[in-house]
């Protein structure tokens, strides 16, 4: 259910100068109240709390401009990487009920960003990238089976090459023409 909330996390990074929020930031956030359900972790610590927490996640968005899988794995004594949702910036969010939306997949999330009292971005996020609305991109997926197969080799501390691994991956889903 955070796929829409990163992915309006990362378009309202784009319109930041130099991609950086103020500290004294305030993140809105609006979002159907069925995809708000399963994020029931406020301050996450560890790896798998961060996976079901919004502002977490949003944070990482708008901090990193990325937000993978192996951000979540456990890092030397801490459990969730740089941003907290806690930190600097006001998050503010509110599930939006009634009109039909209440769907997990049906809806927008809308994120604003204010600071010295004035709209510094905005978006709005009705289907995100992989959703059948929007599906994604060859790169998209290159870049998605890339990152799962990365914890994998980690996991299995050697085993095929990253590109061996792929090739068969991608030859027996048969979802996308394997690399050469």
């Amino acid at each position: 259910m955070n796929h829409r909330l990163i992915s309006a996390g990362f378009a309202a990074r784009d319109q930041l100068p130099g991609g950086v929020i103020p500290a004294d930031a305030t993140i809105h956030v609006k979002a159907p109240f069925g995809s708000l359900v399963p994020l029931r972790v406020d301050d996450p610590r560890t790896g798998l709390e961060a996976k079901f927490c919004g502002p977490y996640n949003i944070a990482a968005a708008l901090a990193q401009g990325r937000v993978r899988p192996g951000g979540f794995r456990r890092r030397g004594g801490d459990s969730t990487r740089d941003p907290r949702p806690d930190g600097p910036h006001r998050f503010v969010g509110r599930p939006a009920r009634g009109g039909g939306h209440d769907w997990p997949h049906h809806g927008a999330v809308r994120l604003t960003i204010e600071s010295g009292g004035r709209k510094i971005a905005f978006a709005e996020i009705e289907s995100y990238p992989g959703s059948p609305k929007r599906p994604a991109t060859e790169a998209e997926m290159n870049e998605k089976i890339d990152d799962c197969l990365s914890i994998y080799r980690r996991r299995s501390n050697g085993g095929p090459t990253l590109a061996e691994f792929r090739t068969d991956l991608r030859e027996r889903l048969g979802l996308l023409p394997a690399y050469v």
